[in-house]
């Protein structure tokens, strides 16, 4: 059996193998260019069925697409920037941030901007969001985004977000930090991963969650994600966060997944961990979300 599949069931008290070849199901979020009813109905008028994502509010443009007649990524709808197309655990981060349209919100790790989009809708294109990355070549497809989706209330950054300097704090800000990934995303990932990458990894984040809470206001509040399974990216992280941080965390729930894990590989981390999320295959891709407050 493959190592990484003997982790997880140390872990999980599951191998998740039966979940490795899982198609996951087609997501949407409705931007604010025309009202959420009115993309359904054209949907469902070319044959598409939706359904509210189950962590979503009553309120929120978040579907999952059980029927798809023909790719969601080729209609004139999604041309005209009506919808995006985002993977639904990759939609609860931004949920639980729940961004205002007077805030101020720092997107660390931006692009391709799914994410930017969902922001912005929520602050209804008000506000102010500063929308950064570290790569050129991905800030192209961040740009092209914004703008088929009608954003513009986003400034954006060329930047390593662990060198951000602004004078103002902000009132918000989403780390959907840099990841491992999980295997719902890459067939071939379990062939190329191994526990060194995720110590690696943790290192990078723990150092943009530092600076992340560093360009917060007092009693801001600053949601930290994932993509990944591993317990090194996502609560040691924020064991280590509340150790040395000047942060606590708040709550985070949803009808699906678990709680975050207070005891991995043998180790007792803060019982406070138990406040973070896990939302878990098969219903959606290995996600991770905690909010801090500072």
């Amino acid at each position: 059996m493959n190592s990484l599949l003997e982790r997880y069931h140390a872990l999980f008290g599951d191998t998740l193998q039966q979940y490795r070849h899982t198609v996951l199901p087609s997501a949407i979020w409705i931007t604010g260019l025309r009202p959420k009813e009115h993309i359904i109905a054209r949907l469902k008028q070319q044959r598409f069925s939706l359904q509210t994502l189950s962590f979503s509010s009553h309120s929120s443009k978040g579907y999952i697409a059980t029927k798809v007649p023909h790719a969601l990524g080729a209609t004139p709808l999604y041309l005209l920037g009506y919808y995006t197309l985002q993977e639904s655990a990759s939609q609860f981060p931004v949920l639980v941030l729940d961004p205002q349209p007077h805030d101020l919100v720092i997107d660390m790790c931006a692009a391709p901007g799914m994410k930017t989009i969902q922001l912005s809708t929520l602050m209804q294109n008000k506000g102010t969001i500063i929308a950064c990355d570290v790569k050129q070549e991905r800030l192209f497809a961040l740009q092209n985004n914004l703008e088929r989706c009608g954003i513009t209330n986003c400034i954006v950054l060329h930047s390593d977000a662990r060198k951000l300097r602004l004078q103002e704090k902000a009132d918000k800000i989403l780390l959907d930090a840099p990841c491992s990934g999980n295997f719902l995303t890459d067939v071939t990932w379990l062939k190329k991963r191994k526990p060194a990458d995720f110590r690696r990894m943790a290192q990078a984040q723990c150092e943009l969650l530092a600076h992340g809470i560093s360009l917060l206001k007092e009693n801001g509040t600053l949601v930290y994600s994932t993509c990944s399974l591993e317990p090194e990216e996502n609560e040691e992280v924020i064991d280590w966060a509340l150790k040395n941080l000047h942060i606590s965390l708040e709550p985070v729930h949803a009808p699906i997944g678990m709680p975050g894990m207070t005891k991995v590989f043998g180790k007792n981390l803060s019982p406070q961990v138990a406040k973070t999320w896990r939302l878990m295959p098969p219903q959606c891709q290995g996600f991770f979300v905690a909010k801090l407050r500072k």
